[in-house]
């Protein structure tokens, strides 16, 4: 995969609403569920092409993110939190063109109130109601998405607390380099559960490793989001789905906007293996363990492993 006859394409699906794929049942939609998960277990990711987000949403999001960016660096700095990488991050040794800001289950209006009022004391009605609409409608698609998994995995009963249960709804800019082309986010695989990401139509910086070996563009296309499996999906379907190892490349010239939903577990949720995926020819590859436990190693190891082949998870809770 990746030579140049034949360089390797990921995957790029239609969830518009004018097709069978988004009503259970169908034969659309088994075929569609099929189809995904064969691409997130060769990938760990995959592109989907959904009108369920309005074209006005998507860039009044945008327009409402280089506000954002824009305002003073104490400002954005009181978007905090006592949990790792849910506050504002970036600006530092490590990752000095990278800047982001987070705000928990903004799906709900209250919390999108609260990281409104953090930017904006005197408010900002119409920030507030983008991006608690955009919470919204990526975690519908989160849902839909979950769903086809399961079920393309043959697990069919409802899924489990710590696939979709909470969020983390991310803001981010890159910065290009001034000279060559620039690693400006180092290869790195979430620690949440699925990311659901939106990147900026004008510039290409996404790319994904394949096989261990090749970096694979994710070109931004009008319309769609790129869906990237993390390590909890990983556990869950007992290393079936691999987390999607994904770093950021700008070349000089305009800097980089993109937005992402982050769905994790509770905190004091336990992660285990689905049963249905566990079996001879399968056998058991992570112990059950605490959600917050595995943060709390992470943030305790996360420099030793950069540049490491393996995932956080399988350190952690590998058997």
């Amino acid at each position: 995969m990746g030579s140049a006859e034949t360089p390797t394409q990921i995957p790029v699906f239609d969830f518009s609403s004018d097709t069978q794929t988004l009503k259970p049942g169908t034969d659309a939609w088994n075929n569609m569920s099929r189809d995904v998960c064969a691409a997130i277990a060769r990938f760990g990711c995959f592109q989907v092409a959904y009108d369920g987000v309005p074209d006005r949403l998507r860039e009044d999001m945008f327009e409402a993110m280089e506000r954002v960016f824009d305002l003073p660096d104490e400002t954005k700095r009181r978007n905090t939190s006592d949990k790792p990488y849910f506050g504002h991050n970036g600006r530092n040794e490590m990752v000095p063109m990278y800047e982001s800001l987070g705000a928990e289950d903004a799906s709900e209006i209250d919390k999108a109130k609260a990281f409104t009022q953090l930017l904006w004391p005197e408010g900002n009605d119409r920030f507030c109601e983008t991006l608690n609409c955009m919470s919204k409608k990526l975690l519908e698609l989160n849902q839909m998405i979950i769903k086809m998994i399961f079920h393309g995995f043959g697990v069919d009963h409802k899924p489990d607390a710590f696939i979709s249960d909470g969020s983390n709804f991310r803001v981010m800019k890159y910065d290009p380099p001034s000279g060559d082309s620039t690693v400006v986010l180092p290869p790195h695989t979430d620690k949440n559960t699925l990311t659901i990401l939106c990147q900026q139509d004008v510039v290409q910086g996404l790319e994904v490793l394949v096989d261990g070996a090749d970096w694979v563009p994710l070109p931004p296309i009008q319309g769609c989001f790129v869906v990237l499996a993390a390590e909890m999906l990983k556990a869950w379907s007992n290393g079936r789905i691999p987390a999607a190892k994904h770093r950021v490349v700008l070349s000089p010239g305009k800097e980089q906007y993109s937005f992402g939903l982050f769905m994790l577990p509770k905190w004091d949720v336990v992660v285990k293996a689905a049963e249905e995926l566990v079996d001879e020819a399968h056998p058991l590859r992570y112990k059950a363990f605490d959600y917050m436990d595995f943060i709390h190693y992470m943030e305790a190891h996360l420099l030793k492993m950069v540049g490491s082949n393996k995932d956080m998870v399988d350190v952690f809770a590998g058997v």
